[in-house]
């Protein structure tokens, strides 16, 4: 068992079952609280379930978890997440183990999270939810960058849209605004509540189909670009943007020559 900290002799797995086979098993996740999350860990890997013993002697040792680098225990609770059996993380947050990072609740209603795209953004931002967890604490405190923290803010964003792109312009200009992730899963994540974005995967399709930009990696030109005849700073930045809102209404003025004759006239137009 790959999953499990420390030596396999000192877990066993049997019938769908794991028990810890050492005989002070209190002792045993109280000196060490990556235990109790290595447990988890295991049991969502595996889909299996934990023998009574050994869960309620880790769950008394879970308050530990407190003391471990945030990194340990955002890596643990990602691994879980990221499984074929994400709900198993339910009696971590039913016992408060992850309070400490702003991630509270009776753990109920997790099972949920089996029907959830296993993507990084999809996973957290639905478990976060459903915890009613707000996103920008649990970033902070379990150390999440801060591009990561936008993704949930661009899924939130998402999901609190009041009307839907119903033309490819109008997703393109949507997606323009928003950090980069993976579009249709979030999409499937949002049709599990919303039926509203049924249609949006055909959207999406087409608009990739399409192979018209919408993203600022997508420009002919780039911030270098514009540095080099010497069009920096905010002014660089601002350009940019007016370039991008450019491509989205012409497509085929995205040429590096159309555009750096545009950048031009926009920087002596700036101020």
């Amino acid at each position: 068992m790959e999953t499990m900290r420390g030596p396999v002799q000192d877990y066993e797995l049997k019938d769908g079952v794991l028990r810890c086979l050492v005989e002070d098993k209190a002792a045993f996740y109280r000196q060490d609280p990556t235990r109790v999350l290595a447990l988890f860990t295991a049991s969502a890997a595996e889909g299996c379930e934990i023998e009574k013993d050994t869960y309620t002697m880790a769950m008394q040792a879970a308050s530990g978890i407190v003391r471990l680098h945030a990194r340990v225990v955002r890596e643990a609770v990602q691994n879980i997440l990221l499984s074929d059996w994400p709900d198993k993380i339910a009696p971590l947050v039913a016992g408060n183990a992850l309070g400490q990072y702003g991630i509270t609740g009776t753990g109920t209603g997790l099972e949920d999270l089996r029907e959830v795209p296993c993507t990084m953004e999809t996973r957290w931002w639905s478990f976060l939810r459903m915890c009613n967890a707000h996103y920008s604490i649990v970033c902070e405190r379990l150390g999440f960058s801060q591009r990561f923290a936008d993704v949930l803010a661009g899924m939130d964003r998402l999901a609190a849209q009041s009307t839907l792109p119903q033309s490819v312009a109008e997703l393109k200009r949507l997606l323009c605004h928003l950090p980069e992730f993976d579009y249709e899963a979030a999409v499937r994540t949002l049709m599990r509540t919303d039926v509203r974005w049924a249609g949006q995967l055909a959207l999406y399709d087409a608009l990739c189909f399409s192979g018209e930009p919408y993203r600022m990696r997508h420009l002919a030109v780039t911030a270098a670009d514009l540095a080099a005849v010497g069009i920096t700073g905010q002014k660089g930045t601002w350009v940019l943007s007016q370039l991008m809102e450019a491509v989205l209404k012409a497509p085929d003025v995205n040429t590096q020559p159309a555009l750096m004759a545009l950048a031009q006239t926009l920087a002596a137009e700036y101020k």
